[in-house]
């Protein structure tokens, strides 16, 4: 399915069709315009009220069952215009990368298995170098880091493990103190991770956590890269620069970002210029 570019609103909507409900396209798009709780209220209101698990498990049955291609054929990436002014020489050709590959390839990199990734109760490897450290401490009454904090200690003590690292997917000292789902570890928005953590921690938390998966499911967050129109195209999903958020998504989720002069907005607003969200 990640080759194929399907997302939540795919599996929803071939399960619906696969239960006798009519999908309409129009209804369909309008999961790229809203947040995913808000669709799904306009799908019941069209629809009338329905199995929303039954319709997944319909959904995943029936994409998980289509021949996908492979090699050059493969839709890992969509390719999209920008529509700037101009000869067809100046225009820019922009690869969209699914959200799943563009985890799924930085967890590769961060050393993350795909099923942490898929498990909801999975935990980052980074805090779990804090419980290391303990053990470690407790073993080595000399360690030499007692004027240091939490999160300086644990970089001195792995330094050599996450000097590797890309810049963007470095660790903050909220993903190492703190536990959390492994998923946050591979956004490249520094800043973003650990408010999330931060917001999930809180008392009460400050965000549902399905709801905000969903969200991030539904293209909430795209990677973004270039093409030649004559060879595959290529991203780095690294890269914060290559990352790009949904204006329904960035309103939704603001107290999480910088605010609308942040990074967040600005990067994202970059790419909304070249195109990004203009096919659905």
């Amino acid at each position: 399915m990640t080759k194929e570019l399907f997302g939540i609103r795919d599996i929803i909507k071939y399960g619906l069709i696969f239960l006798g409900y009519p999908v309409s396209s129009s209804l369909y798009n309008n999961a790229m315009l809203l947040p995913m709780s808000q669709w799904l209220q306009d799908v019941r209101q069209s629809l009338g009220n329905f199995d929303f698990r039954a319709a997944i498990k319909a959904g995943i049955s029936v994409l998980g069952k289509l021949n996908i291609p492979s090699g050059h054929n493969s839709r890992i990436h969509e390719i999209v215009a920008s529509p700037l002014r101009g000869p067809i020489r100046d225009y820019i050709l922009l690869c969209r990368i699914s959200f799943v590959s563009a985890v799924f390839m930085n967890a590769l990199h961060l050393g993350i298995p795909w099923y942490d990734l898929i498990s909801f109760e999975s935990e980052s490897p980074f805090c779990r170098l804090k419980e290391q450290l303990k053990q470690k401490d407790a073993d080595d009454a000399t360690s030499g880091f007692e004027d240091t904090d939490e999160a300086t200690h644990i970089r001195l003590a792995f330094g050599e493990c996450l000097k590797g690292i890309q810049p963007d997917l470095m660790p903050t000292d909220t993903q190492l103190t703190t536990p959390h789902h492994p998923t946050l570890d591979t956004i490249p928005w520094p800043g973003f991770r650990s408010k999330v953590i931060a917001a999930v921690h809180s008392d009460p938390p400050s965000i549902d956590r399905e709801d905000f998966c969903l969200d991030l499911l539904n293209d909430g967050l795209r990677c973004w890269g270039f093409a030649d129109g004559n060879s595959l195209p290529s991203a780095a999903p690294w890269d914060a620069q290559n990352w790009e958020a949904a204006p329904w998504f960035l309103e939704k989720w603001e107290h999480l970002t910088g605010g609308r002069d942040g990074d967040e907005w600005r990067i994202s607003a970059r790419w909304w210029s070249m195109g990004a969200r203009t096919n659905v």
